[in-house]
């Protein structure tokens, strides 16, 4: 029997993504809690408690959900008189008394400590920069705890699906490293979960299974607009990058690339040269990854396979044949979100990068990137995948986890 495990307010509030929604209890505490912050004066508290409402809402199949009434504390006073009622961390320890099934997951230290010294297992989750999107267009399945629904998926049992709560393009993760990527991810087709299909490893090669969704969204043509978000470093830039080389060069998929980036046009006049010159270097983060001396930017814009492009002068446009690249898309609000969107022509993709944790302060509060993902998600020909896992450097992720 699985383990269930309370969960303070302060963990929904900052450490969603670090949650399984199969063994997470939701308490009437923890509603009322969440539904208070959600008047807060503080505007990043109110947001983070919608974002947290949205979660238990697209969750809910999967969550526990205890709606007992633990004010009384008939157990808590019994232990000590001067527990105070009025103190909502109480009433957890309450539930904890009540329930001896449950455990604890809490970054509070005090309650933490007394939930120990009743005897309550208890679970400190590492805080991760990921926690801020709603939807990460996956769920993971552990092979011990999941094995049920892991056997039904193997047997093609189509209504498993259904009662895992995806929806179209969502990705099922066994979280099994014996087997390869291919035995293990899936993504639901909206009839049924289907093994992925990933490129030649000698084009490129996943190094964990978020990655492995990725590369099976960029390599499936019927996807024509895939979100890949996430953590500095894990991989997003280079990933669309090469494919979309290998889909222009080896496939022919696709006959030109068009990076497209929003520019910050308050530095652009202290920049040397002409207008191409002072725009290159907003496309470094691209031509970084263009390493090959025949494939290169230079190459390529010459040969008539690449355009690069800011947002604001893209309007109008109609990209036929083409792999369109927005970068830096944490920066971009809906409506220019949309109008690289609506770019996309006859035979085109369009795909996203971005890290909403290195967005640019006036879109904190105001997300163009997850109102977008929260509108899109589920839609025909549309993927999304939020990556964990920072594979720069150490030093990428002291600071990406720091700061």
């Amino acid at each position: 029997m699985k383990k269930l495990f309370v969960v303070d307010t302060n963990v929904l509030l900052n450490n969603i993504s670090a949650l399984n929604p199969n063994e997470v209890v939701i308490t009437i505490m923890l509603m009322q809690e969440i539904d208070k912050h959600k008047s807060s004066n503080n505007p990043d508290l109110a947001y983070r408690a919608r974002v947290a409402q949205r979660w238990i809402q697209s969750n809910k199949k999967n969550l526990t959900f205890d709606f007992q009434p633990y004010s009384n504390m008939k157990k808590l006073l019994k232990k000590n008189k001067g527990y105070d009622p009025r103190y909502i961390d109480n009433h957890f320890l309450e539930c904890l008394l009540q329930n001896k099934e449950y455990g604890l997951i809490s970054e509070d230290l005090n309650l933490a400590q007394q939930a120990e010294a009743f005897g309550a297992m208890v679970k400190s989750m590492k805080s991760v920069k990921t926690d801020i999107y709603n939807y990460k267009g996956y769920r993971k399945l552990d092979p011990n705890e999941d094995a049920d629904v892991i056997a039904r998926i193997y047997e093609g049992d189509e209504s498993v699906a259904a009662d895992l709560g995806v929806v179209l393009n969502e990705y099922v993760i066994v979280d099994d490293q014996k087997k390869s990527f291919e035995k293990t991810v899936f993504r639901f087709d909206g009839e049924i979960l289907n093994p992925i299909a990933l490129p030649h490893r000698s084009i490129m090669s996943p190094l964990n299974a978020e990655q492995a969704c990725v590369l099976d969204a960029l390599n499936d043509d019927s996807l024509t607009a895939v979100f890949v978000l996430g953590l500095a470093g894990s991989g997003k830039t280079m990933m669309s990058v090469k494919m979309a080389q290998h889909k222009i060069f080896d496939k022919g998929t696709y006959a030109k690339a068009a990076f497209i980036r929003k520019a910050d046009f308050s530095n652009v006049g202290f920049l040397p040269g002409g207008h191409d010159e002072k725009m290159d270097v907003f496309f470094e983060p691209f031509a970084q990854h263009l390493n090959n001396p025949q494939k290169d930017m230079e190459h390529m814009v010459a040969n008539g396979q690449l355009t690069k492009h800011e947002v604001g002068f893209t309007k109008g446009l109609s990209m036929n044949h083409t792999l369109l690249l927005v970068d830096e898309c944490s920066d971009l609000t809906v409506k220019e979100i949309k109008n690289c969107g609506t770019r996309v022509g006859e035979k085109s993709k369009v795909v996203f990068t971005g890290d909403y944790a290195q967005t640019n302060d006036s879109f904190v509060k105001s997300s163009g990137l997850l109102d977008s993902v929260d509108r899109l998600k589920g839609k025909e020909g549309v993927a999304v995948i939020v990556l964990t896992e920072d594979h720069r450097s150490p030093t990428c992720r002291v600071f990406a986890n720091s700061l």
